[in-house]
């Protein structure tokens, strides 16, 4: 969940800290159809399925190839898989930022 968290406490100030915690987080946000979801809950949402992903593939390599990455390595591929896809999703609306400048906006440029 380190790797979750160093992601997280960029977009909120107390994110949930562990895996069941984060789902209740996320289905506990209300979803209205006629308003637009807030920025923050849709890199969330990424956030976590990139982490989920990127775990998932380290603890396959560790397994079968007996090769493991740092943490950092992990996070900078997360960070990567971030940008590439915030970078294809459209502004919400013509006075709404891009996901990808919310992103920039919270996390440091590295």
């Amino acid at each position: 969940m380190a790797v979750w968290s160093s992601f997280a406490s960029k977009f909120f100030v107390n994110p949930p800290s562990s895996l069941r915690d984060v789902a209740s987080w996320i289905q506990s946000r209300p979803v209205i159809a006629s308003q637009p979801r807030p920025p923050n809950a849709t890199i969330t949402k990424l956030i976590l399925q990139a982490s989920i992903s990127a775990i998932w593939k380290e603890r396959n390599s560790r397994i079968f190839s007996v090769a493991s990455c740092s943490i950092p390595v992990i996070r900078k591929s997360i960070d990567r898989s971030l940008r590439d896809r915030l970078l294809s999703f459209p502004a919400p609306s013509s006075s709404a930022p891009f996901l990808l400048a919310v992103y920039f906006g919270c996390i440091p440029f590295v």
